[in-house]
């Protein structure tokens, strides 16, 4: 295994950092987004190339499940894009459809050459890897200083949208360092490192509860579970003691994430968090219970089904837009919103064909965490195996299937699961 970067290596970090440049910037280098955009290109064109040319045709016979996989995503994809083709070529979206299928063959080619370099090389796994691990070390500073970073979201509620200009990317973003660090607190065998797992815990806490995004608050909470229950498999002695100490230990962190918001933060946080609404009739109170995050997508969800019912191949990547422009059912509109679930995504998107290839995936992903449970995997194949648990749990009430970050954590957590790549400095 190499422990230097070679060139195609080197080009493909550089164009990532570029492509995620501007997000971590905050709005003050977006005028110049567009030049930073072709630049990034550039690097993964050549990244690409270098990549082709390496390769010999044992190595495409190596690949051929993954192009095999993604070819079928694409299947499902061009069906729907055929037959609305008329639609949207009437609507002026020819444009739109075509960039975001760009976008979706790229994100797959991203994902391709991080997978074939990580498996090869240590040094280019953990840079790739440091890019999810980013939010460790900005999260004091988009906390104390969040207009520095990105600042406040133009939402009513105040929620925190940090570098990433946006409250559900960086809840989303938050996942894997949240798990390492906790993988840390269960895991690594030196105080120290548990120490600042624990301080820089209670930032990245503070943050996630300041994106207000519930579901992403479900998918942390069923990660750190499974994170828990490797841990268990792992020391195989002390359960009711290392269980107890775990628990206290998030208990503690959520709460000193939580103190540490600002008051006004506090409230919208608690009227979001607790799925409980108080209405008035008269002098008499009642209250009803009610899970906010479902309640609030629910009207959406029975929408994007009914036009799924109405097409059964799905609209195209660009269903969202097209639905909005066509109305399909009079007096009934998307108004331009995505599904807000990752299944009702694929099959506006890609219809029954996709909405098959996404279960599939999600069984191949969670038979991967069974396996890797009862044969032993190592602390980091834990870790990467739980934050996309838990990711793919969050997209349950968002969208995600076209997500370039996701592909590349799956990419991730393929390669961890062989444990090529053990960071003995954390865990021993």
């Amino acid at each position: 295994m190499k422990n230097t970067l070679s060139k195609t290596q080197l080009a493909i970090l550089i164009s990532l950092l570029i492509s995620v440049l501007p997000s971590f910037m905050g709005t003050s280098i977006q005028p110049q987004y567009g030049v930073l955009l072709l630049i990034s290109s550039v690097f993964f064109a050549i990244a690409l190339v270098l990549t082709v040319f390496s390769l010999k045709p044992a190595n495409l016979i190596e690949y051929k499940y993954y192009f095999i996989f993604f070819g079928f995503i694409l299947l499902s994809l061009i069906l729907p894009m055929l037959i609305e083709w008329p639609a949207i070529s009437a609507l002026g979206l020819k444009k739109d459809l075509i960039l975001k299928l760009l976008k979706i063959i790229s994100d797959f080619l991203v994902f391709f050459l991080v997978y074939v370099n990580c498996s090869k090389n240590k040094l280019f796994f953990y840079a790739i890897l440091g890019l999810f691990l980013l939010p460790v070390a900005l999260s004091p500073l988009a906390v104390i200083t969040p207009g520095l970073l990105g600042g406040i979201s133009a939402f009513q509620t105040l929620r925190l949208s940090g570098w990433v200009n946006s409250a559900s990317l960086l809840a989303i973003f938050l996942v894997p360092p949240i798990v390492f660090l906790f993988s840390l607190l269960i895991f690594a065998r030196k105080n120290y490192i548990k120490l600042l797992a624990f301080i820089f815990s209670i930032f990245l806490f503070e943050a996630l509860f300041w994106t207000e995004m519930r579901s992403v608050w479900l998918g942390i909470v069923f990660s750190i579970l499974l994170i828990m229950a490797f841990g268990l498999k792992y020391y195989q002695k002390n359960y009711l003691k290392n269980i107890t100490i775990w628990l206290f230990l998030i208990l503690i962190i959520a709460v000193c994430g939580f103190i540490l918001l600002p008051d006004s933060i506090k409230f919208s946080f608690l009227s979001r968090a607790v799925p409980v609404s108080l209405s008035y009739a008269g002098p008499a109170k009642t209250t009803q219970l009610k899970l906010n995050v479902i309640d609030d997508r629910s009207q959406i969800w029975k929408e994007g089904f009914n036009y799924f019912e109405n097409n059964l191949l799905g609209y195209s990547p660009i269903y969202y837009e097209l639905i909005d422009l066509k109305m399909v059912y009079p007096g009934i509109s998307f108004h331009n919103l995505t599904a807000h679930n990752i299944f009702l995504e694929a099959m506006l998107s890609g219809g029954l064909l996709l909405l098959l290839i996404l279960v599939y995936f999600y069984w191949w992903v969670i038979k991967k965490i069974l396996i890797s449970f009862k044969k032993g995997v190592s602390p980091l194949g834990a870790t990467l195996s739980c934050a996309l648990l838990g990711i793919l749990i969050a997209f349950i009430f968002n969208d995600g299937l076209f997500d370039r970050w996701l592909w590349i954590l799956i990419a991730l957590f393929i390669v961890a699961q062989e444990d090529k790549f053990i960071p003995e400095f954390l865990y021993k």
